[in-house]
């Protein structure tokens, strides 16, 4: 997706907040600040690898993806917290993950606390999803050289953008630093791509929409995994394929488990619920209820039978593929199954598209274009909060005898540790001092 061509550009890093909260999280089992403190070095990381001038933080609100379950019901409806949680748990499994999302809305609290003192934006937006604020903030800054911190392959999409590259937070290097080894993010381009992954990044749009993500709880169609898909098409990793091209393959391979799932759209679920169907056979007749369809098979003896062992021991013939569809129209009619909405599920996953409210766009416009104030902000406060945390005690595992706020040593420490954050609390700083002066 062109853009204009580069000038002298922001260098923003873009951060999914909510995965780098959990991940956070669970990285550091112990106390709150050790959490905290986790998630701040990771930014820290970041900027020293990278030299990022602006930094702004994308975050879940409680209420985010409903605009998304609204178009398809179940999505994300395994989540724990969400309005609409389907999971069925015990009263003591309850009871632990609404303590465990106590902390963690208390830990996202505090590191809120601390990203205002280190001039990082944050955006955090009703109804909405942070995966589609950091979409749609990378369709408008046409003027930012844009990376994006995150570990959900969906927002690899974004390379469609030549302004924009990613940092998937498993893809690290090894680096010599002679005394010790460090690990290094990798910079993601349309260009390296391929490099690191078996899908052309135009197509992970096509292949999560086909092949559906059990975390977000979308249904992919029967059987067809990434591998599958793969395998029977060598060039979804180095160019763009259409569905089309999909569809017409698999519907190709009539007598075939996967072809009958992707003809008729299903998914593992509603396959089953086709497959497990009672059905009688007499005088080479299947009968189901009140259906009554010629099958042409005299190999099948007389009795009763799933609808799948049908499917299996039927030979190969046009007459088996008339019969199947009357079955399958009968049974949709029913309500026995459902078909996949690909539509919809391409809806939901597309970020070149992203799913966003009125008052989201705004929101992503002063991310992008607005100043943040000085006021409230700053060294003096940061420094508080940390002592008060107890936050640099994590720093080089640093163990105090005397620990003073005022103490010229502990005063050094808070300087190296923040030092990386001195270029972005510059940046803002100027661009607050320039806008006043305009």
């Amino acid at each position: 997706m062109n853009r204009r061509k580069k000038e002298n550009k922001e260098k923003t890093l873009l951060i999914d907040g909510n995965y780098l909260l959990k991940r956070s999280f669970y990285i550091k089992d112990n106390l709150r600040e050790q959490r905290t403190y986790a998630f701040i070095s990771t930014i820290r990381k970041l900027i020293n690898q990278f030299s990022f001038t602006k930094v702004v933080v994308f975050w879940d609100s409680d209420d985010s993806g409903i605009l998304k379950k609204d178009i398809i019901e179940n999505y994300k409806a395994n989540r724990f917290g969400k309005t609409w949680c389907k999971l069925v748990l015990t009263e003591q499994e309850a009871l632990y993950k609404s303590q465990e999302s106590e902390k963690v809305f208390n830990m996202k609290l505090n590191i809120k606390n601390y990203l205002e003192h280190l001039f990082i934006r944050q955006s955090e937006c009703p109804k909405v999803e942070g995966d589609d604020l950091i979409a749609y903030y990378c369709s408008i800054a046409e003027n930012e050289d844009i990376t994006v911190f995150s570990n959900d392959r969906d927002l690899l999409q974004l390379l469609q953008y030549d302004n924009t590259s990613v940092i998937m937070a498993n893809k690290t290097l090894t680096i010599d630093d002679g005394e010790y080894d460090k690990q290094e993010y990798i910079l993601l381009t349309s260009k390296n791509f391929s490099k690191y992954f078996d899908i052309h990044y135009e197509n992970i749009l096509l292949v999560k929409t086909i092949c559906g993500d059990s975390s977000d709880n979308i249904f992919g169609i029967n059987r067809l995994t990434e591998a599958r898909l793969l395998k029977d098409f060598p060039k979804i990793k180095d160019s763009k394929i259409s569905f089309d091209e999909i569809k017409t393959f698999y519907s190709e391979k009539y007598d075939n488990i996967l072809s009958f799932s992707f003809r008729n759209l299903l998914d593992t679920d509603n396959y089953k619920k086709i497959a497990d169907y009672p059905v009688k056979i007499d005088d080479n007749t299947l009968i189901i209820n009140d259906l009554k369809v010629i099958i042409d098979d005299k190999k099948i003896k007389k009795g009763e039978y799933t609808f799948g062992d049908i499917l299996k021991k039927c030979k190969y013939s046009e007459n088996k593929f008339k019969f199947i569809s009357v079955v399958m129209k009968y049974l949709l009619e029913n309500k026995v199954y459902n078909i996949i909405d690909l539509s919809n599920q391409s809806k939901i996953i597309d970020l070149i598209n992203p799913i966003m409210t009125e008052m989201s766009k705004e929101e992503c416009f002063d991310m992008y274009n607005e100043c943040m104030s000085p006021e409230d902000r700053g060294g003096k406060f940061l420094i508080q909060h940390m002592y008060t945390d107890n936050f640099l005690d994590n720093y080089r595992f640093t163990k105090w005898e005397d620990k003073n706020i005022n103490n010229a040593v502990y005063r050094n420490i808070f300087k190296m540790y923040c030092q990386p954050f001195f270029n972005i609390i510059k940046n803002e700083k100027e661009k607050y001092e320039q806008q006043l002066w305009n």
